[in-house]
């Protein structure tokens, strides 16, 4: 699928899993063969090209997309934690609520405990909660939580 606006030209290539977008900079796709070239621009915006790259090399060399998948990011489960945290302190929880349901004890548990840990780890999740919530979605794709 192609698509234009008025200075460019947006190319759609999909397989129904995945899909790529290729913008056309110059001249246009439907004049015939055209050169593709792939311009980097910074290194932080390199990291989330990479498996698009990887999947038009295989569309390229096989006529398919790759099945390679990035891997699962290591900050999901923290992340996941602290959208719990938030969920918790909006019906109310205190941070030794939190902290006993964390923790996964009882009635017994010592609150703040030896050296104050578990209530510096509650601490440290509710600000997490708290910067998710401020910069929403767009914190957490641009890695700035």
């Amino acid at each position: 699928m192609v698509t234009h606006d008025a200075e460019s030209q947006y190319v759609a290539i999909s397989d129904g899993s995945v899909s790529l977008r290729l913008d056309v900079i110059s001249g246009s796709v439907c004049n015939g063969p055209v050169m593709i070239e792939h311009r980097l621009v910074g290194v932080s915006a390199l990291a989330p090209k990479i498996p698009a790259l990887h999947h038009f090399i295989s569309l390229c060399r096989s006529g398919k997309m790759a099945s390679w998948r990035e891997p699962a990011d290591p900050r999901l489960p923290r992340l996941i934690l602290a959208l719990r945290v938030l969920d918790a302190l909006l019906d109310g929880a205190s941070q030794r609520d939190i902290g006993t349901v964390l923790t996964g004890g009882g009635d017994e548990i010592d609150w703040p405990g030896p050296g104050d840990s578990n209530r510096s780890y509650v601490r440290r999740l509710i600000a997490l909660a708290h910067r998710m919530e401020h910069l929403g979605p767009f914190g957490v794709l641009r890695r700035l939580v």
